[in-house]
Protein backbone atom coordinates (compact mmCIF):
# COMPACT_ATOMS: atom_id res chain seq x y z
CA UNK A 1 0.00 0.00 0.00
CA UNK A 2 1.37 2.93 -0.87
CA UNK A 3 1.83 6.21 1.37
CA UNK A 4 -0.98 7.96 -0.94
CA UNK A 5 -3.43 5.35 -0.64
CA UNK A 6 -3.05 4.85 3.05
CA UNK A 7 -3.78 8.63 3.39
CA UNK A 8 -6.88 8.34 1.83
CA UNK A 9 -7.64 4.99 3.75
CA UNK A 10 -7.42 6.60 6.95
CA UNK A 11 -9.08 9.79 5.87
CA UNK A 12 -12.40 7.74 5.13
CA UNK A 13 -12.41 5.81 8.28
CA UNK A 14 -11.97 8.79 10.09
CA UNK A 15 -14.84 10.10 8.07
CA UNK A 16 -16.82 7.27 9.04
CA UNK A 17 -15.92 6.86 12.95
CA UNK A 18 -16.89 10.90 13.07
CA UNK A 19 -20.12 9.93 10.91
CA UNK A 20 -20.76 7.53 13.35
CA UNK A 21 -20.68 8.82 16.76
CA UNK A 22 -22.27 12.34 16.13
CA UNK A 23 -25.19 10.03 15.00
CA UNK A 24 -26.36 9.99 18.26
CA UNK A 25 -25.10 10.81 22.03
CA UNK A 26 -22.73 8.46 24.35
CA UNK A 27 -22.60 6.05 21.28
CA UNK A 28 -18.62 4.80 21.42
CA UNK A 29 -16.07 3.51 18.96
CA UNK A 30 -13.26 2.37 18.76
CA UNK A 31 -10.07 3.52 16.65
CA UNK A 32 -6.38 3.60 16.28
CA UNK A 33 -4.46 7.10 17.27
CA UNK A 34 -3.63 8.29 13.76
CA UNK A 35 -7.93 8.09 13.40
CA UNK A 36 -8.40 9.92 16.28
CA UNK A 37 -5.53 12.70 15.08
CA UNK A 38 -7.14 13.22 11.89
CA UNK A 39 -10.63 13.66 13.25
CA UNK A 40 -9.18 16.35 15.21
CA UNK A 41 -7.56 17.75 12.25
CA UNK A 42 -10.45 17.90 10.35
CA UNK A 43 -13.44 18.56 12.36
CA UNK A 44 -14.41 21.74 14.51
CA UNK A 45 -14.17 19.20 17.98
CA UNK A 46 -14.69 22.37 20.32
CA UNK A 47 -18.49 22.76 19.28
CA UNK A 48 -20.97 20.53 17.27
CA UNK A 49 -24.76 20.51 17.90
CA UNK A 50 -26.42 17.06 17.57
CA UNK A 51 -30.55 17.22 18.68
CA UNK A 52 -30.40 21.24 19.02
CA UNK A 53 -27.76 20.68 21.77
CA UNK A 54 -24.21 21.29 22.17
CA UNK A 55 -21.81 18.31 22.54
CA UNK A 56 -18.09 17.70 22.60
CA UNK A 57 -15.60 15.24 21.37
CA UNK A 58 -14.32 13.01 24.07
CA UNK A 59 -11.43 10.38 23.86
CA UNK A 60 -9.97 7.67 26.12
CA UNK A 61 -6.67 6.00 25.48
CA UNK A 62 -7.37 2.03 26.02
CA UNK A 63 -3.96 1.47 25.45
CA UNK A 64 -1.15 0.04 22.62
CA UNK A 65 -2.42 3.06 20.52
CA UNK A 66 -6.28 2.18 20.78
CA UNK A 67 -8.80 4.90 21.75
CA UNK A 68 -12.66 4.51 22.92
CA UNK A 69 -14.40 7.99 21.18
CA UNK A 70 -17.56 9.75 21.31
CA UNK A 71 -19.43 12.68 22.12
CA UNK A 72 -21.15 14.14 25.19
CA UNK A 73 -23.26 16.96 25.79
CA UNK A 74 -22.14 19.92 27.46
CA UNK A 75 -23.42 20.57 30.66
CA UNK A 76 -24.55 24.28 31.57
CA UNK A 77 -21.19 25.24 33.19
CA UNK A 78 -18.85 24.01 30.38
CA UNK A 79 -17.10 21.01 29.19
Amino acid sequence: MTRHSQVLYQRQVAAKVWNLINQEVNRHARCTHPIVKLMLLLHDSNFNMLFGRQVYFKHKSLGAGVYDVWMEYVEKGGP
